[in-house]
């Protein structure tokens, strides 16, 4: 009986082994699903900046021209 009890501790060490393998190897591709989400999120945060100072300039750009149309300038001549 004794060589049963032995055969079952391994069966168990070996379970266990295997299951912390595989949580060890989830682990790692998660880390790295991380990383390349990030760089993405990174990525397309830089993106959305250069955009959103884009659209700024150019409403700056506007509010300029429009501005002699507001206080009632005109520099062109009207025969």
């Amino acid at each position: 009986m004794f060589y049963g009890h032995k055969y079952a501790v391994t069966m168990t060490t070996n379970i266990q082994q295997g299951t912390l393998d595989v949580l060890k190897e989830k682990m790692r591709h998660t880390k790295e699903d991380e990383e390349k989400y990030k760089d993405e999120y990174e990525e397309f945060h830089k993106r959305l900046q250069v955009e959103v100072m884009h659209r700024e300039e150019a409403e700056s750009e506007v509010a300029v021209l429009n501005l002699p149309i507001q206080t009632g300038h005109c520099y062109s001549k009207i025969g």
